[in-house]
């Protein structure tokens, strides 16, 4: 898959836990019992996903937070999305 998530919508499956272990954070699929982790970053991406913002906004918002240029981060969320759907996490609408 070469092509960009960043213009798709995000779903978040319903059958995914979300839970902070003090440092770690990890998104549990209880149907398909695959676990990942997430870092501190990773699940500020994923929380503002779960309260609805769409991927522009998410960015947006970080970049608001966060001195990164715009470029690396958005290569970088376009590689976490990937491995979330590949996980089952979550569905990108395209």
């Amino acid at each position: 898959m070469t092509e960009s998530a960043l213009t798709a919508g995000v779903n978040i499956s319903n059958n995914v836990l979300f839970q902070n272990l003090g440092e770690e954070y990890v998104l549990l699929n209880t149907e398909t019992e695959l676990y990942f982790g997430l870092d501190s970053v990773a699940a500020m991406f994923w929380q503002l996903f779960a309260d609805g913002l769409n991927i522009p906004a998410a960015v947006d918002r970080f970049m608001a937070e966060y001195d990164i240029d715009k470029e690396t981060l958005e290569r970088d969320l376009n590689s976490l999305l990937k491995t979330l759907e590949n996980y089952q996490l979550l569905t990108l609408q395209r």
